[in-house]
């Protein structure tokens, strides 16, 4: 069943999929933010809250990764004997960036990109 109907989309089970997709991220996008969008901003590098991400894998049924954040961080600066707010003062010029992040702020697009690797 790869015959390609008269829609130039491709073959029908490309479509179907394709359309199945979409209406599978607009209705978790709703269930998870009330936005049929969600999905495909996160698709494009939006960078969610961290509450925005544990109601996002509570729907999954995934456990919240918010509570893990906090002890990553803290292995990571106690493996490398770097000072909490070193890496903040490093990439960003701030003191306060670790211990924002670890609160839940969400920071900035321009500094999202200055601080990812």
């Amino acid at each position: 069943m790869s015959v390609s109907r008269t829609d130039p989309g491709g073959t029908l089970e490309a479509r179907l999929v394709r359309a199945i997709e979409t209406w599978c991220a607009w209705a978790f996008g709703v269930a998870v933010y009330g936005d049929r969008g969600f999905v495909a901003s996160l698709r494009s590098g939006r960078c969610p809250r961290p509450r925005t991400a544990d109601r996002a894998l509570a729907v999954t049924g995934e456990p919240p990764a918010g509570p893990a954040f906090p002890g990553e961080v803290d292995d990571c600066l106690a493996a490398t004997a770097i000072k909490r707010p070193l890496p903040g003062r490093d990439t960003t010029g701030k003191l306060s960036y670790v211990a924002q992040r670890l609160g839940g702020v969400r920071a900035g697009d321009g500094t999202a990109r200055r601080t990812s690797p």
